[in-house]
């Protein structure tokens, strides 16, 4: 089963990230990528399935870390 990594509004693409997996041959890794400016829905929403979060420009408090499944 792969682990999910979130990228949560990250301002570019992933292609590098994407292009490092494939070089290092790691295929057990899924970058998923969410782009939700506006917040139509929660920071804790989407991470709920995910095994690690890579955010920019994202505050997280004490409050949402509380509610992420870790």
């Amino acid at each position: 089963m792969n682990k999910q990594v979130l990228y949560y509004n990250i301002d570019d693409s992933l292609d590098y990230e994407r292009q490092l997996l494939t070089e290092w041959k790691i295929n057990d890794l899924e970058l998923i990528e969410v782009k939700d400016y506006e917040n139509r829905n929660s920071f804790v929403d989407y991470a709920q399935d995910a095994d690690g979060v890579v955010v920019e420009y994202q505050q997280i408090t004490e409050d949402i870390l509380n509610q992420l499944p870790i």
